[in-house]
């Protein structure tokens, strides 16, 4: 079992899939921890800590394209630290993890939505310069620009946009107090974990040019929703104990799962994990499918997404971020979480659960069979 926390158990990963860190890391993350001093991301000492040393969270994203050049790859960790920073030290603070009557967390929240399509939407679209936020993330669009192609940064920009209606999502649940039906969860965590945005700045990162034709293809997009799942799942699982200790986990899947079933969390999280490795067993499917069927662009996509999943694991179980919950004090080194794979799912069925909006994905895999 792994354990990330005392006495919340975790089984096996089953993620079949390499890590691989782009050998240019250590001077790509030099190069971001000085543009977050120079762009003043951080309020505070204590912020740029737990936002650079507590987080790394180039450790991830240098291994989703591990033969990327330096400068496609510069711009995409630039917004990996830019989302870390502000989830730790902004939209957290906003949602509150006690709303209080009379907040209106998501109010707030979808005023920054509005500001960020806007300064993402061209150069010189920056009309908030003193909000430090707002302007490094203009700054991150400058650079995208000078190395995506139109359609590229649009996918980019989509999927920006799905993010920040994924943190209004989780903001107005939290005023509410959770009550999240699984469904409703399962399709709102495919936007509020950004994975939207990150597999666009993937294919900008290796040069990867999908056309519209294969990147809309049910497919496909059964291919890349699967992933974001998992992602989703993953990230709750680890995470639940410091979320549960903060206050802050109505939203997470653990929670969601227990609720649904009426079971304790150890249990919610027994089924939350086949419902996950079910899902996984989905996206390695669909991945091979298109490896046999697509063309090179769409082969080399999936193998980013193959790639980014093993390395959020990694990623997770090496730093800070989710073993250490005081945040007012500066985070300490600590020892990476020795983790455990599996070698198979632990729901080994290749069937469509009997949850309505995600079932199409095992639909696309039948009609790529027939």
């Amino acid at each position: 079992m792994i354990n990330f926390a005392p006495g919340f158990d975790l089984p096996p990963f089953y993620c079949p899939t390499e890590y691989i860190l782009h050998p240019g890391f250590t001077d790509l993350e030099t190069r971001c921890v000085t543009w977050i001093d120079e762009q003043g991301l951080c309020a505070s000492p204590l912020q740029r800590a737990w936002s650079v040393t507590g987080t790394r969270v180039s450790l991830a994203f240098c291994g989703f394209t591990p033969e990327a050049a330096p400068e496609l790859l510069y711009p995409q960790l630039l917004w990996a630290y830019w989302v870390m920073a502000i989830d730790d030290a902004h939209l957290h603070e906003l949602q509150g993890f006690t709303p209080r009557q009379g907040d209106h967390p998501e109010l707030v929240n979808a005023d920054l939505a509005g500001k960020f399509s806007t300064v993402l939407a061209g150069s010189g679209q920056n009309q908030w310069p003193e909000n430090r936020f707002v302007s490094s993330l203009s700054d991150i669009g400058d650079k995208l620009r000078s190395v995506a192609s139109s359609a590229q940064y649009a996918r980019f920009t989509a999927g920006h946009l799905q993010w920040s209606m994924g943190e209004l999502w989780s903001a107005a649940n939290r005023s509410q107090n959770g009550g999240l039906t699984l469904e409703k969860y399962l399709v709102q965590r495919l936007w509020s974990g950004g994975l939207g945005p990150t597999f666009a700045l993937n294919d900008i990162s290796d040069g990867v040019q999908l056309s519209a034709q294969e990147y809309h293809s049910p497919l496909m997009q059964a291919a890349l929703q699967a992933a974001a799942s998992v992602v989703g799942w993953d990230n709750d699982l680890i995470s639940y104990p410091k979320e549960l200790h903060q206050g802050d986990a109505e939203t997470n899947g653990v929670t969601v799962m227990s609720n649904h079933l009426g079971c304790p969390v150890q249990d919610a999280v027994v089924e939350a994990v086949a419902l996950r490795d079910r899902t996984m067993a989905l996206f390695l499917a669909l991945a091979e499918q298109i490896d046999r069927t697509g063309s090179p662009a769409a082969v080399r996509c999936v193998r980013h997404l193959r790639l980014s999943l093993r390395s959020i694991l990694e990623w997770s179980s090496a730093v800070p971020r989710y073993r250490l919950y005081d945040q007012s004090r500066f985070p300490e080194p600590v020892e990476p979480v020795p983790m455990e794979w599996s070698t198979a799912p632990s729901d080994p069925s290749m069937s469509a659960p009997d949850i309505g909006p995600i079932a199409w994905w095992w639909d696309q895999l039948d009609r790529a069979s027939a």
